[in-house]
């Protein structure tokens, strides 16, 4: 009796893991400034309103980043690309935590926010480049669980490293990672082959359109709304929530950290049920964020609901809500820019989107600390729900048809 086949990876699987692995490692030197922020600032140093400061000028430069490094990568060598975005976010980690300065440590904060913005753009255009179409879908959810497992392992692994080894070692420690990195995936990726997408562009060749003239056209700016809408809360929930969740349940900081390394596990079902929900309508991605725009909606209201009503709770509607709008933002920068294929502007519009998400987060920090110092976590939350609102009607006019 013959036994059974061995089943073989999918084409493609080890450069998948490669651009997995680098962007989940990303994320260790990105959510340590939310691991520190208790710290930082129950020591008295610093205001809320300068610590949301510093997370500001990353989510700024991360904006900005976006829309040049998209754009940059869709013509430049991505081994080459993404090994410096790593190698000087490592660095500037590095640096912040050496740093005693608040304009030093805003501007190295900064400068890592738009280091960290070299990466999501090229890693999507190689993904779509060298996997085959009937692959693709797969290869670009597994891609989209590197921000969960990355969010994730930050706060269980440099978490841990700030209980017992201080502050400054929440930073040391993720910019060595970073660099190590960054030379893994210059020494291995030469050794992935070439483009292996059988698609093909086709049509008459026409003169390249302007970035603003084809925003316009594709009607992406109402996408990028949406992007925005859902950056001010889905990211202030990651920079505040240590803080609301200490506050409004008088937890100590192991516990706290606990809590939010578990509460984002909830985006890998939704993520997987958000790819069934997009296949079902056929990539027809505005119902896709009807359905997922409205879950965020229903999940701040409940946050907002539950504030005194204890952790179980609060656990549950953190959990929701970051599913909610990870599933939205996953459609927007993961999906949708692969609409834009033949147009050879897959990183562009990937780095688009993504800048409207940060420009989102650059907004929520100083905002909703300012908003926590003088109105509580009752006026932050009533914010959200009314920043979430607006993603709705945006849905029915996002994304025009092209043809």
């Amino acid at each position: 009796m013959m036994g059974r086949p061995v089943k073989k990876p999918e084409p493609c699987f080890f450069l998948w893991l490669l651009c997995w692995v680098v962007y989940a490692g990303a994320y260790f030197g990105r959510v340590n400034l939310s691991i520190a922020l208790p710290s930082l600032s129950a020591a008295g140093t610093y205001s809320r309103v300068s610590l949301g400061l510093m997370a500001s000028g990353f989510f700024a430069a991360y904006a900005a980043g976006q829309l040049i490094n998209g754009a940059l990568g869709d013509r430049l060598s991505p081994r080459w690309f993404v090994t410096a975005g790593l190698a000087v976010a490592g660095l500037s980690n590095i640096l912040f935590g050496l740093s005693g300065s608040l304009p030093v440590m805003v501007f190295l904060w900064a400068l890592n926010g738009y280091a960290q913005s070299m990466l999501w753009g090229p890693l999507i255009r190689l993904v779509s480049e060298r996997s085959p179409p009937e692959h693709l879908h797969k290869g670009i959810v597994f891609l989209s669980t590197s921000p969960i497992i990355g969010y994730f392992l930050s706060y269980a692994v440099v978490g841990r490293i700030s209980l017992f080894a201080g502050i400054k070692a929440v930073f040391f420690i993720p910019g060595i990672f970073l660099i190590l990195i960054a030379g893994l995936w210059f020494l291995s990726l030469r050794q992935s082959g070439p483009r292996s997408n059988s698609r093909k562009i086709t049509g008459p060749k026409t003169r390249r359109e302007g970035l603003f003239p084809f925003i316009l056209r594709t009607r992406l700016w109402a996408a990028a709304l949406i992007c925005i809408m859902g950056g001010i809360v889905k990211e202030g929930l990651v920079l505040w929530g240590p803080n609301l969740l200490s506050e409004s349940q008088s937890l100590p900081m192991e516990q706290v950290l606990f809590i939010m390394s578990l509460t984002p596990l909830m985006n890998l079902p939704v993520l997987i049920l958000s790819g069934w929900v997009h296949k079902t309508f056929r990539q027809k991605e505005k119902y896709t964020l009807l359905i997922f725009s409205s879950a965020s909606l229903l999940s701040v209201f409940l946050l907002r609901a539950v504030l005194d009503q204890g952790l179980v709770y609060m656990g549950l509607a953190f959990s929701l809500i970051f599913a909610a709008l990870y599933a939205l933002n996953n459609i927007l920068t993961s999906f949708v820019p692969l609409n834009f294929y033949q147009e050879k502007r897959i990183s562009t519009v990937a780095g688009f989107l993504d800048c409207a998400v940060y420009i989102g987060a650059a907004i929520s920090g100083p905002l909703s600390g300012l908003m926590a110092d003088s109105g509580g976590w009752k006026g932050v939350t009533e914010c959200w729900i009314a920043v979430v609102a607006i993603t709705i009607p945006l849905c029915f006019i996002s994304l025009k048809p092209r043809g």
